[in-house]
């Protein structure tokens, strides 16, 4: 049982525990119980491991208000006033937004349904806030930076597989009216226009045996 000062010396380490205890085995006279006790330093161990990223506070707090345990870090005195409005805590589990030492703060909270306890975790509302800005800044930074770079790769894209390969297309049909018909282009780009450039190429060489074919005939006839 918590705090059972007269069994227990002011001093002894094992004055406040926590006991867990399960029937393991029963008889008509006889009780087989397992029975665990541990310190509160299990709770503050956990606190400091668990949670040290957040600037929060952690209490575990007994039906009438009073401080089981706490976080090392807390902010409130243990032996005051209860830092907590309990009677707020309306449901088994939840938050609440209440306003201690002049600040907000939110308050998660769990209640036990076997010892009516309550596990709380006190966060500084401005604290979330500052929380919040800063991922939702880098998540927008994020945004923006894919923003920027994915219309680049798309141009990119599209400069590699249409416009580049219509640029050369373009630039051989004009040395083939100037009657170079050994001109071949570089089949690349999309299907079609990779079609429409091997089509030219066919055209080219066909044309360009042509007319050797025809230089020769006219060479032979001589």
């Amino acid at each position: 049982e918590y705090g059972q000062s007269s069994i227990l010396s002011e001093k002894d380490p094992y004055r406040s525990v926590f006991s867990a205890a399960k029937l393991i085995w029963q008889t008509s006279d006889d009780y087989m119980v397992l029975v665990i006790h541990f310190l509160d330093d299990v709770y503050s161990e956990l606190f400091e491991t668990q949670f040290t990223e957040y600037e929060g506070s952690y209490f575990v707090i007994a039906p009438d208000g009073s401080i089981v345990c706490q976080s090392g870090g807390s902010a409130f005195d243990p032996s005051g006033a209860p830092p907590l409005a309990t009677s707020t805590f309306s449901q088994d589990s939840g938050y609440v937004i209440q306003k201690l030492e002049g600040e907000e703060f939110i308050v998660c909270y769990d209640v036990s349904d076997i010892t009516g306890w309550i596990s709380a975790w006190v966060i500084r509302q401005d604290v979330i806030l500052n929380q919040f800005a800063n991922e939702l800044a880098q998540n927008l930074a994020v945004i923006l930076i894919i923003l920027i770079i994915l219309p680049l790769i798309l141009i990119l894209y599209i400069n590699a597989k249409m416009i580049r390969p219509l640029n050369a297309l373009q630039e051989g049909i004009k040395e083939t009216g100037k009657g170079n018909f050994r001109t071949e282009v570089k089949v690349e780009g999309f299907q079609e226009i990779r079609s429409l450039i091997q089509n030219f190429n066919e055209s080219n060489r066909k044309i360009d045996s042509l007319i050797k074919e025809n230089y020769e005939s006219q060479l032979l006839k001589k």
